[in-house]
């Protein structure tokens, strides 16, 4: 197998929140970065936050954000691809919300709204390094939302999950990325639909990729690449469809299996 393309996630994956890249993964990357393999992290941060990793690992290929609904270019500062929320599964999706009577957020142009603000969501826009605007989201919903991500305790968001998928049906992609988070996105805007066009703009075929993920979010895409990979602490769900288990993060899961790949020639560097 001659691999071309290795997508990572991020939290979970190689990075634990708040710390650095451990020096191993940096090291098995700096290898890759001397090849013509794409790596391309797919994660569900937004852009900035996105970006300070894609600069620590020190890579130069298309960067994917927001679950996917964001392709961008950082050395260009340019957008790539943006696949938004319909203005109906927009309006549909805050309704139920409504209904719901739980909080949520609307990442918009690289900003996030809210109907009201909160100490929860300032200190989480701080932490982001993104502004936080006060705004009616369904009249912001008249254009081109990236994603709404309704926030509540687990228990809760898991009945919404099931509720919106099947309420929303094809108009929308739901999953988690944090057992607090409920995200909802275009149906088009998942990691693997990303990944499939950095591959198609760069003539690889599927069975030409590696996809690491530890997460709800992360199954599609483990599915979708010719090798799936979760790390050993990942959710059941992934572990379920994955094509290998790896270690888990705390013991470099991500970089034991890359230097596996490496030494058996199925990674060419």
């Amino acid at each position: 197998m001659n691999i071309k393309l290795i997508a990572l996630d991020v939290d979970g994956t190689i990075r634990e929140t708040g710390k650095p890249i451990s020096k191993r993964t940096m090291q098995v990357v700096n290898r890759l970065k001397n090849s013509n393999i794409i790596i391309a992290i797919a994660t569900g941060r937004m852009a900035p936050s996105a970006i300070n990793v894609w600069n620590e690992l020190g890579i130069n290929s298309p960067l994917i954000c927001h679950q996917g609904a964001l392709i961008l270019d950082p050395s260009k500062n340019k957008i790539l691809k943006h696949t938004p929320l319909s203005y109906d599964s927009a309006i549909q999706a805050l309704e139920i919300l409504e209904d719901w009577e739980i909080d949520c957020m609307a990442n918009y142009d690289g900003n996030v709204y809210v109907n009201k603000k909160s100490d929860w969501f300032e200190s989480y826009c701080e932490r982001n390094n993104v502004n936080l605007i006060e705004s009616s989201l369904k009249l912001l919903a008249q254009k081109n939302l990236t994603r709404i991500v309704a926030i509540s305790a687990e228990h809760k968001i898991k009945s919404l999950q099931k509720f919106l998928v099947q309420s929303m049906g094809d108009s929308a992609y739901v999953t988690r990325s944090l057992p607090h988070f409920c995200e909802i996105l275009n149906p088009y805007a998942g990691k693997e639909s990303a990944l499939q066009w950095i591959c198609d703009q760069n003539q690889i075929n599927t069975n030409e990729t590696v996809a690491f993920g530890n997460g709800y979010n992360d199954v599609k895409m483990l599915e979708w690449a010719g090798i799936g990979i979760a790390v050993g602490d990942a959710v059941l769900e992934a572990l379920a469809v994955a094509d290998i288990v790896a270690p888990s993060l705390e013991d470099d899961g991500v970089a034991k299996v890359i230097e596996d790949l490496i030494n058996s020639a199925q990674l060419e560097l």
